[in-house]
């Protein structure tokens, strides 16, 4: 951040009070819930910033097969807010298991990111909250909803962790089948080998 954000933080301040948050009307399937999509988000953060002297950039840039999001809120004194870099895998992993970092892959990436990157720090809730437990109970008897495929049970953890390996949930299903029983672990260490930058 700048040396003095005093500008800025009111500024915020302001926007915040000012901006109304954005419908959440993109439906999530595998999650049983709905999100904003990025465009959802800059139509009602647009004018409101705008109003307040605020504006924003959101850096892209590589690091191996991963993509890496900042965002930087300015003000029209100077003054600045920079976030702390999102990384998230820019490759999709194929069904024998060999990562393709390919422009679908990045595609999907930078707009995850960018959303989750510019919400972040402006105060806007995009997507449901419910303390990761989406799917998880059937609300008429009490009992675990989990999504359910001919060999396993797709979990919110897996869900989460498959959307961060690959940019998406296209194939989840398959994958879940391929692992019935261990598929959570699998992607966990999927997700140590890429934090370490492996391939």
């Amino acid at each position: 951040m700048s040396e003095s954000i005093a500008n800025i933080v009111t500024a915020l301040a302001k926007f915040q009070k000012q901006v109304k948050q954005p419908k959440k009307d993109s439906d999530n399937p595998f999650f049983n819930s709905k999100y904003v999509p990025l465009e959802g988000v800059v139509a009602v953060i647009t004018e409101p910033l705008a109003d307040n002297g605020l504006s924003y950039v959101q850096p892209v840039s590589t690091d191996e097969t991963n993509v890496v999001i900042k965002t930087v809120l300015f003000h029209e004194s100077g003054e600045f807010i920079e976030s702390d870099p999102l990384k998230l895998p820019g490759f999709q992993v194929k069904k024998n298991g060999d990562k393709d970092f390919n422009s679908q892959g990045i595609g999907a990436a930078i707009t995850y990111g960018r959303r989750y990157s510019l919400t972040a720090l402006l105060g806007i809730a995009s997507e449901d909250d419910d303390d990761g437990n989406t799917g998880s109970v059937d609300p008429k008897n009490g009992t675990t909803n989990k999504t359910k495929t001919d060999a396993g049970a797709i979990t919110p953890s897996i869900k989460a962790k498959y959307e961060l390996i690959h940019g998406d949930l296209k194939g989840i299903e398959a994958f879940v089948a391929q692992h019935p029983k261990d598929a959570d672990t699998v992607l966990t260490k999927m997700m140590q080998d890429k934090n370490k930058g492996g391939n």
